[in-house]
């Protein structure tokens, strides 16, 4: 059966809105297909970030952006004391790319870790 929004009325429209998540599904797809080719890790998501558009959403839980920063930034230290040398970020969401950009640049400049961020539409074969 096919949801056709103008076909539907708006209480059956919040009923298929109740399904979430479907940037993170996007992205661990893409993100199973690359450790498929190329037998990399894949870390758990993240499930939150920055949402400032989604915030009075039901279920939608949006941290400051600076927060996430600091979030993408630990993740790395932490996967570093182990041994991690490389990690991509794949970004479901595109208002996470800010928090994304400044979170590696920082990276870069404290630890040895080579981060690379990717946002999945529109991707190209590197």
């Amino acid at each position: 059966m096919a949801y056709i929004v103008q076909n539907m009325t708006w209480p059956m429209v919040k009923e298929r809105l109740e399904v979430c998540s479907t940037d993170v599904f996007l992205a661990e797809h893409l993100a199973r297909l690359i450790s498929d080719r190329t037998g990399a890790l894949v870390f758990p998501t993240l499930n939150f970030g920055y949402y400032w558009v989604w915030r009075d959403r039901i279920g939608t839980v949006s941290l400051p952006q600076d927060h996430l920063q600091l979030i993408l930034k630990d993740i790395v230290k932490s996967v570093e004391r182990y041994g991690v040398t490389k990690l991509v970020f794949l970004n479901g969401h595109e208002a996470n790319g800010a928090s994304m950009k400044y979170a590696i640049r920082d990276i870069q400049d404290t630890t040895s870790v080579k981060v690379l961020g990717m946002f999945y539409p529109g991707l190209q074969p590197i």
